[in-house]
């Protein structure tokens, strides 16, 4: 035990020599990280494991661990990294995209979001009622053979090419007014603004 795991979980060395691992773990993860020690005993070497603690004062201790067995010393040798603030930043992250997701799910307006070659990756429950087709039906279709009357589509292809030119493509909301072939049939005006969104 080094001064790391001190820091990690609170404990003196002398406190923690002797004292079963269990008794530090979170109980959630108690039967999980068993599982996986087991596994480890029989032959499969375990990285990037992760699971909880319990420090001294009472607080949660994110760890990812690299385990493996000895065979000649009949012990588990594990290395464990504190996690706990990259897992905290992950967890805020995706609570903000699930909030994201919510306004965007029951906005007013039809929503829909495109990968960088025109998919339809994104059509939210207005999109569905605008345009007549059901999510299901919208994504992995190309929005301007899809929805962008063909009339149009030189308009809607011309304004994302200027888009990817410009230097500000990321800051830039473009407007543009053209008309939708809805699943009715029917041509349908529509005004959209195009933002675009960094991702990966």
């Amino acid at each position: 035990i080094n001064s790391a795991c001190e820091r990690n979980w609170g404990y003196t060395a002398d406190e923690l020599v002797g004292r079963s691992y269990l008794s530090l773990l979170h109980l959630n993860d108690i039967d999980r990280t068993l599982q996986t020690a087991k596994q480890v005993i029989n032959g499969q070497p375990a990285r990037n494991f992760e699971n909880r603690y319990l420090h001294k004062n009472g607080s949660i201790v994110n760890n990812r661990w690299s385990m493996q067995w000895s065979k000649a010393q009949r012990q588990l040798f594990c290395v464990a990294h504190d996690v706990t603030e990259s897992r905290r930043a992950l967890d805020a992250l995706q609570a903000s995209e699930e909030r994201t997701r919510l306004i965007v799910a029951t906005a007013h307006d039809a929503f829909v979001g495109l990968d960088a070659s025109g998919i339809i990756i994104d059509w939210n429950r207005q999109a569905e009622s605008t345009f007549g087709w059901p999510e299901e039906k919208a994504r992995g279709q190309l929005f301007q053979e899809f929805v962008v009357s063909p009339p149009f589509r030189a308009l809607y292809w011309g304004t994302i090419e200027q888009l990817k030119s410009a230097s500000c493509f990321f800051t830039t909301n473009r407007r543009i007014e053209l008309s939708a072939i809805p699943r009715a049939g029917h041509d349908l005006p529509i005004d959209i603004r195009i933002s675009a969104i960094p991702s990966g």
